[in-house]
């Protein structure tokens, strides 16, 4: 597979994907019109605490200002070893604000893993939170930052701009940083630049409901590049994150009586996952009327007997099948509803990118 400017095809077996013009458009960018668009719509929600467009933005800002004091900027990276968390997404926007590209850092993985990834990636700096358990000599020659003891008070909530950077940020640097197991299991880094996520987001607008009326649940794995889809689709195009415990996301019956009371509409979740999630309505009696998107990617779809139940007792879901190797998020997209359910196929070219099929030769 490789993106194309062009959506035409002059070799056999291709199929491309309509032509748009291409985004030149940063992240940062992208997420502050949306501030300036919707500044009192909530941007985040967890059984606790909401944040608006505008104090999302303030706070991240805030970071993104110290992060950028101690050398974060395009073409450097910074780790965030947070629990699934309001704060965790708040790091994330931050990093992108100051142009260096995001490194989640899995709070589950061992120390060694942790290790490894700082050694490799060298970021400028580490966000752990205290019960991850990091100390500076887990990981030598990086810097390490408690989460509970960070200050930004003294930090202005501005956004900041390229005479605040290190250096101009462009639309072609990397967005983020993302360790795959590897062919061998040792852990195998992948630098994405922001152009292919750019054109994803361009894409998920006119594909998916967007505003403040919808709401997505934060269910991607950290450290999963789907998330960067499900996370930013919903900042980006004005919808409400909401944001469960990760004790809550491994726990299906929890989860979908969760989902239920903050009236979730669209969910990110491998197959399997998405199985135990219609079981466990079923189960649970949880009517879950509210969903009108189920979004998967990252492992072939099956169409297990609890999926088929409850897809055929909404009219109107849509289950997404996305297929895309971890260089180019998603690629590809297919929709079965009610009425089309089939075997799942890898689906039709994504914008400005350009399929190949190859046979057995």
């Amino acid at each position: 597979m490789s993106s194309s400017p062009t959506a035409q095809s002059d070799h056999r077996g291709a199929r491309a994907a309509g032509e748009r013009p291409p985004r030149e458009r940063t992240l940062p960018d992208l997420l502050q019109e949306r501030v300036r668009t919707d500044p009192h719509a909530t941007a985040l929600a967890d059984d606790a605490i909401t944040l608006s467009f505008r104090q999302l933005n303030a706070r991240a800002n805030q970071l993104a200002h110290l992060l950028i004091g101690l050398g974060a900027g395009p073409e450097r990276v910074v780790g965030v070893a947070l629990p699934r968390s309001i704060d965790a997404i708040v790091a994330m926007v931050a990093v992108l604000k100051t142009g260096a590209a995001y490194l989640p850092l899995n709070p589950d993985y061992p120390v060694e893993r942790i290790a490894f990834m700082a050694a490799d990636s060298a970021p400028v700096t580490v966000l752990a939170a205290d019960t991850v358990g990091l100390k500076p000599a887990d990981l030598p020659g990086t810097r390490l930052l408690g989460w509970e003891s960070l200050d930004t008070s003294a930090y202005p909530t501005a956004d900041p701009t390229d005479d605040d950077r290190t250096r101009p940020l462009r639309a072609a640097h990397p967005l983020y940083l993302i360790y795959t197991s590897g062919s061998t299991g040792a852990p195998k880094g992948v630098l994405m630049p922001a152009l292919s996520l750019v054109n994803l987001l361009a894409w998920h607008g006119e594909r998916f409901a967007c505003g403040p009326d919808v709401v997505v649940a934060n269910l991607s794995a950290i450290g999963f590049d789907f998330s960067m889809h499900e996370m930013l689709a919903a900042l980006v195009h004005g919808k409400r994150l909401a944001v469960p415990t990760e004790e809550t996301r491994r726990d299906p019956v929890r989860l979908v009586h969760w989902l239920d009371r903050h009236g979730v509409n669209q969910v990110f979740l491998p197959n399997v996952l998405i199985e135990s999630m219609c079981e466990a309505a079923e189960e649970a009696g949880v009517a879950l009327d509210g969903l009108t998107d189920i979004v998967q990617s990252g492992e072939p779809l099956v169409l297990g007997e609890g999926m088929r139940r409850f897809v055929h007792e909404h009219p109107g879901l849509r289950v997404h099948n996305h297929y895309g190797a971890t260089e180019m998020q998603d690629v590809t997209a297919w929709i079965c509803d009610a009425d089309t359910l089939r075997p799942p196929a890898a689906g039709t070219p994504l914008w400005n990118t350009r399929v190949h099929l190859l046979d057995r030769e």
